[in-house]
């Protein structure tokens, strides 16, 4: 059975049989399946450097009693670790990301009482900032003239809106 759930909880009884018919003495397993968390995370994606970035996680399984967490970032690095109730938010907030903080964020969530875990992992592209380096300076303009206002940017960063 390539991957367990509760439903396949149960008595299983194995007989082998010859080609003549023969058959084994049957030999019986019970299999009780334990609960594992499944993990909804919310946050991740595009953020732009200096934001603060706020990663949650929440098990959906009732019934597990207390989980370990482990918050782990780029590299490997830990962010955040405990214990939480079992519909408890595990948030860990990384404040102002740099461009080095992108990477994949993962969520590691065992059971304390079965030692059950699973887990989910998140990306985050930090975007580079922006730095305007030179704007039209200012100036007073008759009612009803028009005006160009311009200014450029020293960071390579895509098409720019305003």
């Amino acid at each position: 059975i390539p991957s367990l759930t509760s439903a396949d909880a149960g008595t299983y009884t194995l007989v082998l049989e010859t080609l003549g018919g023969c058959q084994s003495v049957p030999q019986s397993v019970t299999i009780g399946v334990l609960p594992t968390p499944i993990i909804d995370v919310s946050g991740g994606g595009d953020v732009c450097v200096g934001q603060d970035v706020t990663l949650s996680a929440v098990n959906t399984v009732s019934g597990v009693g207390p989980i370990q967490f482990i918050w782990t970032g780029p590299g490997g690095v830990i962010l955040s670790q405990g214990v939480a109730a079992e519909d408890e938010p595990c948030v860990v907030t990384i404040n102002d990301i740099q461009i080095s903080g992108t990477g994949d964020y993962t969520i590691t969530k065992t059971v304390n009482a079965t030692g059950c875990s699973t887990s989910e992992t998140v990306t985050i592209n930090v975007l580079p900032g922006l730095n305007i380096d030179s704007v039209t300076p200012d100036t007073s303009i008759c009612e009803f003239e028009g005006f160009l206002l311009s200014a450029s940017n020293t960071v390579s960063a895509g098409l720019l809106t305003y």
